[in-house]
């Protein structure tokens, strides 16, 4: 068999074999994100302020205009008996089950060692965001008229924090091995960053103000 023959095989398979795997990985990610037999349980909320996702919690956050949290589970499921609590001001949520949450006064989010947080549209003037590890994810997509001001950040053990806005006037960071991304046009961006904490940011800023020990570092468009 000529050379040539057996390159053009080879690379048959290779681009066969890579299609395939795709197609079997995108399966295996619709059956256990959109699996038809999830089932939702409802539960109205009394006023909050705070949101602390306590560890391994998986917590998907809405803006809105109530408060109710959505219990997602299965028939085989067995709910646990503590997946939230409120004291005073502050909601606490648990590990056990996905969670998904819609409220409307809220102006701090705290993650305790969560393993997944989606905020969407929480857009108070002021917020503050407080990580310890697990991934956070931010995005305001509502209306112009409606936007953070000031958005303090801190972050720490190992978190990773992706911020998506069209506009904050004034962001603070304060990172202790974290990793933040800034994907937002600011006007004054103000950062500590130590302990191999990385900074990622846009180039859509005025002002720009960092302290990093040598271990740590901040850029533009870095991945």
């Amino acid at each position: 068999m000529k050379t040539s023959n057996i390159i053009a095989i080879a690379l048959g398979i290779f681009i066969v074999g890579g299609m395939l795997t795709y197609f079997i990985d995108q399966k295996i990610y619709e059956v256990n994100h959109t699996n038809p037999n999830a089932l939702r349980k409802d539960i109205s909320l009394p006023p909050f302020s705070v949101i602390v996702a306590e560890k391994n919690s998986d917590l998907h956050v809405e803006q809105s205009d109530s408060n109710k949290l959505s219990i997602e589970y299965y028939k085989e499921s067995i709910i646990p008996s503590k997946l939230y609590t409120i004291s005073k001001d502050t909601l606490y949520v648990y590990s056990g089950l996905r969670l998904f949450l819609k409220c409307k006064n809220v102006n701090t989010i705290i993650g305790r060692k969560h393993f997944w947080m989606g905020v969407t549209n929480v857009a108070p003037k002021d917020l503050k965001i407080d990580m310890s590890d697990g991934d956070f994810y931010y995005y305001n997509t509502d209306s112009i008229a409606k936007r953070v001001s000031n958005l303090s950040v801190e972050a720490r053990d190992s978190a990773f924090l992706e911020i998506n806005d069209r506009f904050v006037e004034n962001i603070t960071i304060n990172s202790d091995s974290a990793r933040v991304k800034i994907e937002t046009t600011t006007k004054n961006i103000t950062a500590k960053l130590k302990n191999k904490a990385i900074l990622n940011f846009n180039n859509n800023f005025q002002n720009l103000a960092v302290e990093k020990d040598q271990t740590s570092c901040y850029g533009i468009g870095m991945d």
